[in-house]
């Protein structure tokens, strides 16, 4: 589990899991956002700054690695998306859009 931002920092490690052929399931809650640094910065000075994010498309940048990767685009098709990669093999990546987690 991962967000965007953190994500980020080190996406081309997909390239390391693929070549060694690890079985990983990522999932990317992705709300455009270093969110933990923008609550601090919130916190700290009555502000943020800088913590807005312009993504990739998730979904190329995983297919661009030879992985497999799924965007949920509505709430109720998680449990079936979730369900049918947790048992594949190699890498798989589903994307969490932001706006499905604030209603839980």
């Amino acid at each position: 589990m991962s967000g965007d931002g953190s994500f980020l920092f080190n996406s081309q490690e997909l390239s390391t899991a693929v070549k060694l052929g690890i079985d990983l399931l990522i999932l990317l809650f992705n709300d455009g956002r270093y969110g933990s640094v923008r609550v601090n910065q919130i916190r700290t000075f009555g502000r943020s700054s800088g913590t807005d994010l312009c993504n990739p498309d998730f979904i190329k940048l995983a297919d661009a690695y030879g992985v497999h990767g799924v965007r949920v685009e509505q709430i109720s098709d998680f449990k079936d998306i979730y369900g049918d990669l947790i048992n594949k093999k190699g890498v798989r990546l589903i994307e969490i859009p932001s706006e499905f987690l604030d209603s839980y």
